[in-house]
């Protein structure tokens, strides 16, 4: 059977933080949820699988990343692709949750009190604004 538009747009990729196969330890694993079905990336077969031993909340937290409009500390935040010039923002996802620069704006928005920021400058040296 064909797969459909509609199908495909309803796929969505995130990574999570958990423990995916038996005898391995939490890790960051690449998600796709299809649906009600969440497959994980098997970097051994070299393809996603529903043979997988992700707990049940790891499935309900890789569904609610897949269905959330990503915010940090409630802004939508934007990465500058660009390299600091500034025409190429890209909205940041849920891909990028576990990346360290969103630690870094969490801190900015609470300790530096920018509520709004039209362009700051990360440890990495990536340009983001909210």
């Amino acid at each position: 059977m064909p797969v459909t538009a509609e199908q495909i747009a309803n796929v969505k990729t995130v990574t999570i933080r958990a423990r995916a196969f038996s005898g391995e330890s939490v890790r960051n694993h690449v998600v796709r949820v299809e649906g009600d079905d969440v497959l994980v990336w098997d970097s051994v077969a070299g393809h996603y699988t529903r043979c997988h031993c992700l707990s049940k909340s790891a499935i309900a937290k890789a569904k609610k990343l897949a269905d959330e409009d990503f915010r940090i500390l409630g802004r939508k935040v934007y990465h500058d692709r660009s390299g600091g010039h500034g025409h190429h923002w890209v909205r940041v996802t849920a891909d990028d949750a576990f990346r360290d620069f969103v630690t870094e704006i969490e801190c900015e928005i609470i300790d530096g009190g920018k509520d709004t920021c039209d362009s700051y400058r990360s440890c990495g040296g990536e340009f983001y604004r909210w």
